[in-house]
């Protein structure tokens, strides 16, 4: 089996756990619905534009930075320890990201600065949210919309053939 076939065979078994993962979330009051645990993902295969994802992650950090950096892609760090809030994480991003001065602190300027890098161009992007909590610090409301626009952002990049991963360590 290649290893983009047996990467994406490791994602397919993550989907299908995802429900039993998600019902014992559910009662502790954690969204799983789109950050998996996927901890058979291969870290040099961050290349593999169809695996790209936004996860939650076993891996250290120094490996995921060290396949970033030997990948050629932008690599951002945030320290999310104690984030509370909306305009704390935004902040914690923009600070990891060095978003141009004019970020305004609101989902639509987060959609706008993660789908438009040409202030940092790369042949892929990777985000190393580290020590999150199961809530990302926010509100059921807010975690929601952070979730699906990392999850469109994926997407939206992967559309331009670049990988663009954010993991949740």
């Amino acid at each position: 089996m290649s290893k983009d076939a047996t990467a994406l065979a490791s994602r397919h078994s993550a989907l299908n756990n995802r429900a039993s993962e998600k019902s014992a979330s559910v009662a502790q009051g954690v969204n799983t619905e789109n950050a998996l645990t996927v901890p058979t993902l291969a870290v040099p295969q961050l290349n593999n534009l169809a695996a790209a994802a936004c996860i939650r992650s076993d891996y250290a950090a120094d490996d995921l930075r060290d396949a970033a950096i030997a990948a050629g892609y932008a690599l951002f760090e945030a320290e999310m320890k104690g984030i509370k809030g909306k305009k704390n994480l935004l902040n914690a991003l923009a600070k990891a990201a060095q978003y141009p001065d004019e970020f305004g602190e609101n989902w639509d300027a987060l959609v706008d600065v993660l789908c438009d890098f040409s202030w940092h161009p790369a042949p892929g992007y990777v985000f190393l949210l580290r020590n999150v909590s199961p809530t990302l610090g926010l509100s059921v409301n807010d975690r929601e919309i952070a979730q699906d626009i990392f999850d469109d952002t994926v997407v939206y990049w992967r559309q331009r053939n670049k990988p663009f991963w954010i993991f949740l360590l």
